[in-house]
C-alpha cells in the first residue's frame, strides 16, 4: 500500500520515550488560536474591545462562543440566521453593530463587568475540535485631581 509522503510528529513523554504520529502529508488540519486580546484593566463608563483571533486551516467554522466567569454571553454561529445570539449577563453589555465572530465589543462597562472572559472556538463535523483560552479583566473607577491639595489622589469607584 502507497500512502505517499507521510508527515512524522514525534514527541518525548516522562519516561523519555519517544513516540511518533504519522499522517498523509497535507491530511492535518488543526484549528488554533493564534491570539486572545482582553484588556487587564477597563476604566468605567468606557467600551472594551474583546478579540479572539484564530486559523481554521482547513477546517469550517461552527461558533465562536464567550463566556464571563463561565456564563456564555454571546455566540456567533455563521450558518444560523441571525448568526449572533447575546445573553444578558450582569454588567455585560454587547455592542451588536460593532461585534463579530474575532472582536466583541462591550460598552458602558461597570464594576460587575470585572471578571475572566474565554473565548472558544469550535469546528464543524467531523472532528469537532474545540479550542479556548482566557483573560481577566479588572473595571477601575477614573483618576482623579484633588483641587483642595493641588495633587492626585485617587480612583473613585461608584
Amino acid at each position: 500500500m502507497h500512502l505517499g509522503k507521510l508527515l512524522r510528529n514525534c514527541s518525548n513523554n516522562s519516561n523519555n520515550i519517544q513516540w511518533c504520529l504519522f499522517s498523509p502529508a497535507g491530511s492535518i488540519a488543526a484549528l488554533r488560536l493564534t491570539e486572545v486580546r482582553i484588556p487587564n484593566h477597563t476604566v468605567r463608563g468606557s467600551t472594551a474591545r474583546l478579540e479572539c483571533h484564530y486559523e481554521m486551516d482547513g477546517e469550517a467554522l461552527y461558533s465562536v462562543k464567550w463566556y464571563k466567569d463561565g456564563n456564555e454571553f454571546y455566540r456567533y454561529v455563521p450558518r444560523d440566521m441571525p448568526p449572533v445570539l447575546i445573553f444578558q449577563l450582569p454588567g455585560v453589555s454587547v455592542d451588536l453593530h460593532n461585534s463579530t465572530d474575532t472582536l466583541v465589543v462591550l460598552q458602558s462597562v461597570n464594576l460587575s463587568a470585572s471578571g475572566r472572559y474565554r473565548c472558544e472556538v469550535s469546528a464543524e463535523a467531523p472532528s469537532f475540535q474545540t479550542v479556548s483560552d482566557h483573560g481577566d479583566m479588572i473595571v477601575v473607577g477614573k483618576f482623579s485631581f484633588d483641587t483642595k491639595f493641588n495633587h492626585k489622589c485617587c480612583f473613585h469607584i461608584f
